[in-house]
């Protein structure tokens, strides 16, 4: 095999122009070792790992404009496997040692002992390509994806004394500690805010108004919706939803019925602040808060509200009963007490992750702030 020189990653390149890559020769999904400084913390976000031109890139996605991370495995030595990391926090992991030991050493984790084996075999191939070892192809007898391949094999080091591999002096990628720390892999967007459930008594929407009503029935659209026609427990008329206590904006909307233009009532905009401001339950009654919760009976509604001992609480509906968790704040970052590897930067952030995963220890997401909910009224507070 001739020499293929010193690789060195490509920098700034999107994951989708990198696949398309002649040198490109292996991608998928794994998980990898990282570590947030701030909160003391491993985690093992999931990346999607791309094998090309004797380097190793990892990406957020697959349409990625630019890696998380790339390193040149020029230089390393070995991939072995990871047996002292348990299954529980990353199965099936493996390991990607250099020739020195003050260098980065990289750990992923496969979803199952035959795709770690793969990795493991492609990635050995991938090293020796970058350290100008001879690569015998299938056609001299040696198929690099042989199941027969022990991990004896796969895990023989390229170099056995590491003093034959010369660190050139532009060479880089020292280690700082045994893990790396992947900040493009936190990289935080602004918790947008989930959609709003439909609130009782919402009216259609304009477009979805049939021209072919006739004024009278409009009218009387309008009345109903506006609750004229209903008289509370005291014998009082209800006032509507919207408009002055005098009735000058349902005059308004009569005069407009009668001219046969009858506008939809402008349905209130949620913004992410308005939205996430009505997850707070403002009281020291935590009691209270579990009875709103309660009342509304809906999986996945919920609300926070301050701890006892300082902190905030998240109650939600789950099981039909309301369920506590402890939202602890630590070096500047959220995340539940129960789930210490889970963590952001802000407390909507942190619901927003719970409106796509189970909460811990129950099959239900997060839906609906209480404030937001169809049956919630502000007496219940």
């Amino acid at each position: 095999m001739a020499s293929m020189g010193i690789p060195s990653p490509k920098e700034q390149i999107a994951c989708q122009l990198l696949l398309k890559q002649p040198e490109c020769r292996h991608s998928s999904w794994l998980r990898k070792q990282s570590f947030r400084n701030k909160v003391q913390l491993f985690r093992w976000p999931q990346v999607f790992v791309v094998l090309s031109g004797g380097c190793l890139y990892y990406y957020r996605n697959e349409t990625a404009k630019t890696p998380a991370g790339s390193f040149s495995l020029y230089g390393y030595n070995s991939v072995v496997r990871a047996s002292d990391i348990p299954p529980s926090e990353a199965p099936w992991a493996l390991r990607v040692i250099h020739t020195h030991q003050e260098y980065k050493t990289y750990l992923f984790s496969a979803s199952s002992e035959i795709e770690m084996k793969d990795w493991m075999k492609k990635i050995k191939k991938e090293m020796k390509m970058a350290n100008n070892q001879n690569i015998r192809s299938a056609a001299d007898g040696q198929d690099d994806d042989n199941s027969s391949e022990t991990y004896q094999d796969i895990e023989t080091k390229i170099y056995e004394d590491p003093h034959s591999f010369v660190i050139p002096t532009n060479y880089s990628n020292r280690k700082k500690d045994d893990f790396t720390d992947d900040d493009d892999l936190y990289r935080l967007r602004e918790p947008a805010a989930p959609p709003v459930p439909p609130r009782e008594g919402a009216r259609t929407k304009k477009a979805e108004m049939h021209t072919t009503k006739t004024v009278q029935d409009l009218s009387k659209e309008l009345h109903s919706k506006l609750d004229l026609t209903k008289m509370g427990t005291a014998g009082e008329t209800k006032r509507p939803k919207r408009g002055s206590p005098e009735g000058a904006s349902i005059k308004q909307k009569t005069t407009e019925v009668a001219h046969g233009a009858i506008e939809d009532e402008e349905e209130e905009e949620y913004t992410p602040e308005k939205y996430w401001s009505a997850i707070h339950f403002v009281g020291t009654e935590k009691e209270k808060a579990s009875d709103i919760i309660r009342q509304l009976g809906e999986d996945g509604v919920y609300l926070i509200r301050d701890g006892a001992e300082g902190g905030k609480v998240l109650v939600v509906f789950a099981g039909d009963i309301p369920r506590k968790f402890k939202i602890e704040y630590q070096s500047s970052y959220y995340f539940l007490n129960s789930k210490k590897d889970v963590y952001f930067q802000t407390l909507e952030e942190l619901m927003r992750h719970y409106y796509d995963e189970n909460l811990p220890g129950y099959k239900v997401t997060l839906s609906t702030p209480f404030q937001l909910h169809p049956k919630f009224k502000p007496h219940m507070m």
